[in-house]
């Protein structure tokens, strides 16, 4: 694997890198949001990243925790800026790039971009009875706690 590459470090993102790291991985943080005092009992922040970026903050845990090296990219992804970082990301050869992306974004429309990336997109997501329903495409479903894949 050349690089693994995760949308959204927020609660399910920055487990997902904790749980990734290694010395011998390479990651790529993507995340446009801070670390808010909320965000330390559902994820992997700790005090001392309040204020931070969360993919900074993270890539610094990663390291210190790890020993992993991870490139943190704090933007806000838009359909455009997607494809210019993941060609920044993996280069001009992308049929050749071994690269996994895992979306861990918590809104459809960022969501909807990972989907037209052309890479194998491993979606997490949490839904339960407050939180409705997530569709990513016509064959993946998350309600209310169960998932559905038709296809």
């Amino acid at each position: 694997m050349d690089k693994i590459i995760i949308l959204g470090c927020g609660a399910i993102g920055s487990y997902v890198a904790e749980f990734l790291a290694s010395d011998q991985i390479s990651l790529e943080l993507i995340d446009d949001d801070i670390v808010e005092l909320d965000n330390i009992e559902t994820s992997a922040y700790g005090h001392i990243d309040i204020g931070q970026p969360k993919a900074m903050a993270l890539t610094r845990r990663l390291w210190q925790d790890a020993h992993c090296q991870a490139m943190p990219h704090n933007i806000t992804l838009d359909k455009q800026q997607m494809s210019m970082i993941f060609q920044r990301i993996v280069g001009a050869k992308v049929a050749d790039s071994k690269v996994i992306v895992v979306d861990c974004f918590d809104n459809s429309e960022a969501r909807s971009y990972s989907m037209s990336l052309g890479f194998p997109v491993l979606h997490c997501g949490v839904s339960g009875p407050d939180m409705g329903s997530t569709v990513w495409d016509e064959h993946y479903t998350l309600h209310q706690g169960r998932v559905y894949c038709m296809g």
